[in-house]
Protein backbone atom coordinates (compact mmCIF):
# COMPACT_ATOMS: atom_id res chain seq x y z
CA UNK A 1 0.00 0.00 0.00
CA UNK A 2 1.30 3.46 -0.68
CA UNK A 3 1.15 6.69 0.86
CA UNK A 4 0.96 8.68 -2.35
CA UNK A 5 -1.74 11.00 -2.72
CA UNK A 6 -3.33 9.48 0.73
CA UNK A 7 -3.94 12.33 3.44
CA UNK A 8 -1.75 11.53 6.87
CA UNK A 9 -5.29 11.05 8.33
CA UNK A 10 -6.05 8.78 5.50
CA UNK A 11 -3.33 6.27 6.13
CA UNK A 12 -3.12 6.46 9.55
CA UNK A 13 -6.89 5.42 9.36
CA UNK A 14 -5.51 2.66 6.83
CA UNK A 15 -2.77 1.04 9.16
CA UNK A 16 -4.98 1.17 12.14
CA UNK A 17 -2.96 3.69 13.72
CA UNK A 18 -4.96 6.50 13.46
CA UNK A 19 -5.00 7.08 17.43
CA UNK A 20 -1.21 7.33 17.59
CA UNK A 21 -0.69 9.62 15.06
CA UNK A 22 -3.71 12.03 16.09
CA UNK A 23 -2.38 12.24 19.64
CA UNK A 24 1.28 13.35 18.56
CA UNK A 25 0.18 17.40 17.70
CA UNK A 26 2.63 20.04 18.84
CA UNK A 27 1.87 21.95 22.27
CA UNK A 28 2.51 25.21 23.13
CA UNK A 29 3.49 26.97 26.46
CA UNK A 30 0.85 26.32 28.91
CA UNK A 31 -0.45 23.27 26.86
CA UNK A 32 -2.65 24.58 24.63
CA UNK A 33 -2.45 23.15 20.61
CA UNK A 34 -0.54 25.09 18.07
CA UNK A 35 -2.68 27.23 16.07
CA UNK A 36 -1.38 26.88 12.29
CA UNK A 37 -0.13 24.16 10.66
CA UNK A 38 0.16 21.26 12.60
CA UNK A 39 3.78 20.58 14.30
CA UNK A 40 4.09 17.26 15.00
CA UNK A 41 6.56 14.61 16.55
CA UNK A 42 7.62 11.81 14.28
CA UNK A 43 6.37 8.27 15.15
CA UNK A 44 8.17 5.26 14.20
CA UNK A 45 5.78 2.66 14.59
CA UNK A 46 6.54 -1.38 14.14
CA UNK A 47 4.25 -4.37 14.84
CA UNK A 48 5.90 -6.68 17.40
CA UNK A 49 8.80 -9.03 15.55
CA UNK A 50 8.15 -12.98 15.12
CA UNK A 51 6.79 -14.53 18.23
CA UNK A 52 7.64 -18.26 19.35
CA UNK A 53 3.91 -20.23 18.43
CA UNK A 54 3.80 -22.09 21.78
CA UNK A 55 0.13 -21.05 22.56
CA UNK A 56 1.75 -18.79 25.51
CA UNK A 57 -0.34 -15.43 26.30
CA UNK A 58 3.09 -13.37 26.40
CA UNK A 59 5.09 -15.09 23.93
CA UNK A 60 9.29 -14.48 23.82
CA UNK A 61 10.55 -13.87 19.95
CA UNK A 62 12.44 -16.31 18.13
CA UNK A 63 15.80 -16.21 16.93
CA UNK A 64 14.28 -14.25 13.29
CA UNK A 65 11.93 -12.30 15.25
CA UNK A 66 15.40 -11.50 17.25
CA UNK A 67 17.35 -10.62 13.86
CA UNK A 68 14.66 -8.45 12.64
CA UNK A 69 14.55 -6.46 15.51
CA UNK A 70 18.44 -5.89 15.07
CA UNK A 71 17.52 -4.97 12.06
CA UNK A 72 14.83 -2.38 12.78
CA UNK A 73 17.26 -1.24 15.37
CA UNK A 74 20.31 -0.84 12.98
CA UNK A 75 17.97 0.83 11.21
CA UNK A 76 16.35 3.59 13.55
CA UNK A 77 19.59 4.19 15.70
CA UNK A 78 20.61 7.24 14.56
CA UNK A 79 17.17 8.50 14.10
CA UNK A 80 16.93 10.78 17.22
CA UNK A 81 14.74 8.43 19.20
CA UNK A 82 13.93 10.62 22.21
CA UNK A 83 10.94 7.65 23.68
CA UNK A 84 10.58 3.91 23.48
CA UNK A 85 7.01 2.58 23.60
CA UNK A 86 5.28 -0.64 23.97
CA UNK A 87 2.25 -2.92 25.01
CA UNK A 88 4.45 -4.40 28.19
CA UNK A 89 4.22 -8.03 26.50
CA UNK A 90 7.39 -9.57 26.03
CA UNK A 91 7.17 -9.10 22.31
CA UNK A 92 6.77 -5.54 21.50
CA UNK A 93 9.46 -5.32 25.02
CA UNK A 94 11.68 -6.89 22.90
CA UNK A 95 11.34 -5.99 19.48
CA UNK A 96 12.44 -2.68 21.13
CA UNK A 97 15.25 -4.01 23.18
CA UNK A 98 18.06 -3.61 20.61
CA UNK A 99 17.02 -0.07 19.83
CA UNK A 100 16.79 0.65 23.33
CA UNK A 101 20.48 -0.95 23.98
CA UNK A 102 21.95 0.78 20.94
CA UNK A 103 20.22 5.05 21.75
CA UNK A 104 20.28 4.39 25.81
CA UNK A 105 16.57 5.43 25.64
CA UNK A 106 14.65 3.13 27.91
CA UNK A 107 11.27 1.22 27.39
CA UNK A 108 7.65 2.23 28.65
CA UNK A 109 4.90 0.21 28.99
CA UNK A 110 1.29 1.18 28.43
CA UNK A 111 -1.31 -1.46 28.26
CA UNK A 112 -2.44 -2.69 24.91
CA UNK A 113 -6.18 -1.82 25.84
CA UNK A 114 -5.23 1.59 27.78
CA UNK A 115 -6.03 3.79 24.65
CA UNK A 116 -6.77 6.77 27.09
CA UNK A 117 -3.21 6.11 28.73
CA UNK A 118 -1.71 5.66 25.12
CA UNK A 119 -3.24 9.20 23.85
CA UNK A 120 -2.20 11.23 27.15
CA UNK A 121 1.41 9.89 26.64
CA UNK A 122 1.59 10.35 22.94
CA UNK A 123 -0.23 13.72 23.30
CA UNK A 124 2.70 14.73 25.63
CA UNK A 125 5.72 14.80 22.92
CA UNK A 126 5.72 17.63 20.37
CA UNK A 127 8.03 19.09 17.86
CA UNK A 128 11.45 17.25 17.55
CA UNK A 129 10.32 14.22 19.56
CA UNK A 130 10.96 11.27 18.08
CA UNK A 131 8.72 8.17 19.72
CA UNK A 132 9.21 4.38 18.42
CA UNK A 133 6.24 2.20 19.04
CA UNK A 134 5.73 -1.35 19.06
CA UNK A 135 2.23 -2.63 19.39
CA UNK A 136 0.22 -5.49 17.64
CA UNK A 137 -1.47 -6.30 14.49
CA UNK A 138 -4.76 -4.99 16.18
CA UNK A 139 -3.57 -2.02 18.39
CA UNK A 140 -6.32 0.62 17.67
CA UNK A 141 -9.46 1.56 19.01
CA UNK A 142 -12.24 2.08 17.13
CA UNK A 143 -13.42 4.58 19.65
CA UNK A 144 -10.70 6.93 19.08
CA UNK A 145 -10.64 5.88 15.63
CA UNK A 146 -13.88 7.48 14.91
CA UNK A 147 -12.83 11.26 17.03
CA UNK A 148 -10.59 11.44 13.43
CA UNK A 149 -13.28 11.16 11.05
Amino acid sequence: MSGAGLSRRQLAVGLGVAPVLAACTAKVEGGAEASGPALSCTLILVRHTEKVGDGSPDPALTDAGQARAEEFARTFEHAGVTALLHSGLIRTRDTLAPLAARTGVKGEAIAPGDMDAWVARLSSFGPGDVVAVAGHSNTRSEEHTSELQ
